[in-house]
């Protein structure tokens, strides 16, 4: 009798615990739906539309307002948000470029896509990079680099952006071809590449750190550039962001480096850059100072495997009608890793720490 009263009690049990685990799970699921509807809440797709599979922005405020929200979802949400307002973003060709990649298993087929796609990524020291720099870009651009500020045609290529007044993409492509910018066309270098090595005492721009094992392998990245876009009446705009990119890799049968997905995370992110702060407006551009800005990112990781990850933040103000100096970091540190790398008894991480802590 005593077995039999413990025996029901212990199926009382595992039943009250599965509704339990169960209602948590629905739960969690429901919250995870909301708080994805929220993100997209937040994008207000009135001040945006969608015209030839090319993003128009109605004025460069929606611009900078929009691809600062995109920069702190995720990429689950990114796409979502697309597939919402029908639009099929530079980011999303090149995961799927990265994707058919990491599923070819012969060197034929790898070549074979990295010349189909070879507008968009480029081999560099036996690694395949994306051409443009910027994921912020990547995330507002078709696969053409292009999208409109206020009826205003910008087309990114590599570091650079180009920004016409007169909305014909043959005037910006006859201005790359010439070598040559003509009147109501703009050129900006929006990232310099001044790298420096690891332990050196300048942090300069951009700062990378790899780990690997054997077979795996992370390459992490926190860069700062300029952001900016064009609007109406010759306006020009500038932002600072700050962008951090964490890459992964397995060995493919041949020995080389090739893409993977997998789960990633990044931990203890911080820095400091010198900033515009907009005081006002003389009727023809901002009156600013500069200030140095720290921010304290900390931890966080993918919500599922990926290839690249990025997530940019934007420091402090935008100016307009004006040129600011090009942003450099006074001190930046952070460490990156991935599933694969992160070993119990010896996990690797890929650090960066340039700077007076």
């Amino acid at each position: 009798m005593k077995n039999l009263v413990l025996k029901a009690l212990a199926a009382i049990t595992i039943v009250a615990f599965t509704s339990i685990a169960f209602s948590l799970f629905i739960s969690c699921n429901k919250e995870k739906e909301v708080n994805e509807k929220k993100i997209h809440s937040q994008i207000d797709n009135s001040k945006l539309s969608v015209i030839n599979g090319i993003l128009h922005f109605k004025d460069a405020k929606s611009f900078f307002e929009i691809s600062n929200q995109l920069g702190i979802m995720t990429d689950t949400e990114r796409d979502s948000w697309e597939e919402s307002i029908g639009f099929v973003s530079l980011r999303k060709e090149l995961k799927e470029v990265y994707r058919e990649l990491s599923q070819c298993d012969n060197k034929t087929t790898e070549d074979q896509i990295l010349s189909k796609n070879s507008d968009i990524i480029v081999l560099q020291n036996n690694t395949i990079m994306p051409r443009i720099a910027s994921n912020a870009y990547a995330s507002v651009c078709n696969r053409n680099g292009i999208f409109y500020v206020e009826g205003v045609l910008h087309k990114v290529v590599d570091d650079q952006i180009y920004i016409s007044e007169d909305g014909q993409p043959e005037t910006i492509e006859k201005a790359i071809v010439d070598g040559k910018i003509p009147d109501g066309v703009k050129k900006l270098q929006y990232i310099k590449n001044t790298h420096s090595l690891l332990k050196s005492g300048e942090c300069g721009s951009i700062k990378t750190a790899y780990a690997q094992s054997s077979d795996r392998k992370c390459d992490f990245e926190i860069k700062t550039y300029e952001y900016a876009c064009g609007g109406c009446c010759g306006n020009f705009f500038r932002e600072v962001r700050v962008e951090l990119v964490i890459r992964n890799y397995k060995k493919n049968i041949w020995g080389n480096w090739k893409g993977y997905q997998t789960k990633c995370y990044y931990d203890n992110v911080a820095y400091t850059v010198i900033a515009p702060i907009v005081t006002g407006f003389n009727g023809e551009s901002s009156i600013f100072y500069y200030k140095a800005i720290t921010q304290n990112i900390g931890y966080g990781e993918s919500n599922g495997d990926w290839e690249t990850y990025s997530k940019w933040w934007k420091v402090g103000d935008g100016v307009q009608n004006v040129d600011i100096y090009d942003p450099k970091f006074d001190r930046v540190k952070g460490k990156a890793s991935n599933r694969g790398l992160l070993d119990p008894n010896n996990p690797q991480w890929a650090e960066i720490n340039c700077g007076i802590w």
